[in-house]
């Protein structure tokens, strides 16, 4: 399994994921993890991790994770989509989508000016979201191991 988790610790709202990756490693996860507050990935490298992940880890599953902005009462939930996700699509970005599946922490408002959102989001809400999706992806991958095993 393959953990790719998107985003900078410069700015609060995008530093869900990795915080997510440093909890994960954290959490000795059977995975590898991509993405982290000291080695994040960004739009300035995303191509060079995604070229990596796809080449070097054909077979494996992977979860892409990122912050996302949604309706105002979608804030502090997560989503899951079945077919990856396309980073920095909020904020104009057009990157390749990455991910068998995709988990998406809501940290801002859409209807907003999206980058304000992103660093305004409150630092709760965003740890509160990094605890929840890293208990989800142990389980994930405890669910993934159990598979293997049998």
């Amino acid at each position: 399994m393959v953990i790719c988790c998107i985003g900078t610790p410069k700015v609060k709202g995008d530093s869900l994921a990795p915080k997510v990756g440093d909890e994960l490693i954290k959490n000795n996860i059977n995975a590898f993890v991509y993405g982290t507050t000291q080695y994040p990935i960004t739009a300035l490298n995303y191509m060079t991790f995604y070229n990596h992940i796809i080449n070097c880890h054909k077979n494996d599953f992977v979860i892409a994770i990122d912050c996302a902005l949604g309706n105002k009462t979608e804030i502090g939930s997560i989503k899951i989509t079945k077919h990856g996700i396309c980073p920095g699509k909020a904020i104009g970005k057009n990157l390749n989508s990455i991910g068998n599946i995709g988990i998406l922490g809501q940290v801002g408002d859409i209807k907003n000016r999206p980058f304000e959102e992103l660093k305004n989001a409150s630092d709760n809400l965003v740890d509160n979201l990094v605890c929840k999706i890293t208990s989800l992806i142990i389980s994930l991958s405890d669910a993934v191991y159990i598979n293997k095993k049998y």
